[in-house]
């Protein structure tokens, strides 16, 4: 958090044999964070509502990260909050990456760890000042 709103999302699975998905949840706790940054926004601080908002997204399985820049647009949240399907698509950017040694064995390898910090590093543009 930046004072008032919510900047970056981070979805850990820690058990590398988990079969579940954390694509699904962050999207979810994207667009709770655009309706928490809105309603702070309109409560506390009584500034206009942001339209649409980018969050910089990590999942991470194990050690190894998953990158992703999801945009939440008031009509989307709407469309969340009412049960209702949004009239425009969302598209989620997705940034898989591709180890020199095997994905399951994550930073434990220097290889993998060094290229895994090459692309934080890279993230980091997304993160703002």
């Amino acid at each position: 958090m930046d004072d008032n709103e919510i900047l970056l999302l981070l979805q850990e699975e820690k058990r590398l044999t988990s079969m579940k998905d954390p694509e699904p949840q962050v999207i979810a706790e994207a667009i709770a964070a655009f309706a928490l940054n809105n309603r702070k926004r309109e409560r506390d601080l009584n500034l206009p509502l942001c339209n649409s908002i980018m969050f910089p997204c990590l999942t991470m399985v194990g050690t190894t990260p998953v990158f992703y820049k999801i945009t939440i647009t008031a009509a989307l949240s709407r469309a969340v909050q009412t049960g209702s399907y949004p009239e425009t698509e969302t598209r989620v950017f997705c940034y898989i990456t591709s180890l020199p040694r095997r994905n399951s064995e994550g930073m434990r390898p220097l290889p993998n760890r060094l290229k895994i910090l090459r692309c934080l590093e890279a993230f980091k543009i997304f993160l703002g000042n």
